[in-house]
């Protein structure tokens, strides 16, 4: 009969969805340290986000590599760490750090 599915069709496309709707949809988040305004105090990458942030050879703040696009000073981090580095941005008394 033409328009039947099978069970073994209907966990396919279950999985399917379940896939497209844990990650196919999340945005990568947008940071930037200003490195002519960071004074190096390390309130992001001690205290804040340092899953995100660390201290560079400089004692500025910087992207960790993995996070890195362009630039120690130029990043994108998953989504599930948005609330880090907003986090570290609202912390940073230079306002050094911005998150889009």
């Amino acid at each position: 009969m033409a328009g039947t599915a099978n069970s073994s069709d209907i966990c396919v496309r279950t999985e399917t969805l379940k896939v497209i709707g844990e990650s196919e949809f999340l945005m990568p988040v947008k940071v930037t340290i200003d490195d002519k305004e960071c004074t190096g105090c390390g309130i992001c990458y001690n205290d804040e986000c340092p899953d995100v942030f660390m201290e560079g050879d400089d004692g500025n703040s910087n992207i960790k590599q993995m996070y890195q696009k362009g630039g120690k000073f130029v990043g994108e981090v998953p989504d599930s760490l948005k609330n880090c580095v907003k986090n570290a941005e609202g912390a940073c008394a230079a306002s050094a750090i911005k998150v889009e």
